[in-house]
């Protein structure tokens, strides 16, 4: 991210600009982490363990939400 001291306040429009001297600078390090992130998204192996986490979760939501009552009677509470 970029430093404090290496944004200027434009008054006319109240917008951050980057001054041209650490432009350069500023640009490398986004184009650092966006590469780092974009390779941590499309690896496979931390596809595949997140799809493991994500079928892990929905397992539990229905261990949790157990099995349907035995009888046809209705169990909300608005019935």
């Amino acid at each position: 991210m970029a430093s404090c001291a290496s944004i200027s306040v434009s008054s006319s429009y109240g917008r951050c600009s980057l001054n041209a001297r650490a432009q350069p600078r500023v640009q490398a390090t986004i184009r650092r982490e966006e590469s780092l992130l974009l390779n941590l998204w499309t690896n496979a192996a931390f596809q595949g363990g997140m799809a493991f986490v994500a079928v892990v979760v929905f397992a539990a939501f229905i261990w949790t939400a157990g099995p349907p009552p035995i009888d046809d009677r209705c169990t909300l509470p608005w019935c």
